[in-house]
């Protein structure tokens, strides 16, 4: 079994939409952890509702472009998610994958670690409250000495949603 994180984050509907990914993904892999979700302003787009994004992490046997395109665009999809060519448009739902195993993949349509996990704070926010001493792979230090507490952008933690989803139970322990 591979260990793979997986970022989730939606604007519309999120107290809908991320507890169904979340539903989906365990019934397709083991669910190892959830992490905090945090609370953001949408990127070049101040008209839309702030997203609430965070991380999980997941044990699977899929290589990871079965994992991205077999189950992550498939719960996009049956939650509603169309993909366009505004990559700042606002969704029901984004299951992106950042990390699987200590892979360094460049293809069409595929790239780990996710470039942009260091500069953006709803990426690696989630990652560091999965693991604290999580490395990238490749990278020299570990990822909280790669990012910089002043890229948070007002990012917070939103205590009531992430407590509403610690209710439920999506992880296997």
């Amino acid at each position: 079994m591979a260990t793979a994180y997986i970022a989730l984050g939606s604007n519309i509907g999120p107290e809908k939409h991320i507890p169904a990914a979340l539903t989906e993904l365990a019934a397709r892999c083991r669910v190892a952890a959830v992490s905090r979700f945090y609370r953001s302003r949408p990127l070049n787009r101040p008209e839309q509702a702030d997203f609430i994004n965070g991380a999980c992490r997941v044990e699977t046997g899929l290589s990871p472009r079965q994992l991205k395109f077999g189950v992550l665009r498939e719960v996009e999809r049956h939650l509603g998610r169309v993909r366009t060519g505004d990559a700042y448009a606002a969704r029901t739902i984004d299951l992106d994958l950042l990390l699987y195993e200590d892979l360094v993949v460049e293809e069409e349509g595929l790239t780990l670690p996710d470039p942009d996990i260091c500069r953006r704070p709803f990426l690696f926010l989630p990652l560091l409250d999965l693991d604290e001493h999580l490395r990238l792979p490749g990278a020299e230090r570990p990822l909280r000495e790669l990012v910089h507490s002043e890229e948070i952008n007002g990012a917070a933690v939103d205590v009531k949603f992430t407590q509403a989803l610690k209710e439920q139970s999506f992880t296997h322990e």
